[in-house]
């Protein structure tokens, strides 16, 4: 498991399980990522990225990926949706949410990850 500076265990297997499954060649870029901040919208959370040092890109594309990613998370019913956005060929940001009307919980300690 990579470091990712500031990110949580659930945050960070979420990442490393959508990466590793729709676009592993990104998984060289997750030393170089931090958690610049997170923004909660009541039915989840954005988790938005820096990098620490410059990455050599292979890319300049923009990408959505992870939509076919679901956890099933202790106390929300419904479970858990998620996007990895890829702007200009850098991880920028992490959407969790909930698919039930429950709030998005303020810690995550057991779930479990499914593919679509």
């Amino acid at each position: 498991m990579t470091n990712l500076q500031g990110a949580s265990d659930f945050e960070q297997t979420i990442i490393e399980h959508i990466i590793k499954k729709e676009a592993p060649e990104y998984g060289k870029h997750l030393p170089y990522l931090s958690v610049d901040r997170r923004e909660n919208t009541g039915a989840g959370v954005y988790v938005y990225f820096k990098y620490s040092a410059k990455v050599p890109l292979f890319s300049s594309e923009n990408r959505t990926i992870g939509q076919s990613v679901f956890a099933e998370i202790e106390g929300l019913e419904g479970g858990a949706g998620f996007m990895l956005y890829i702007d200009e060929g850098r991880i920028t940001m992490l959407e969790s949410f909930s698919h039930g009307s429950e709030a998005w919980p303020d810690h995550i300690s057991r779930f479990e990850i499914q593919d679509l």
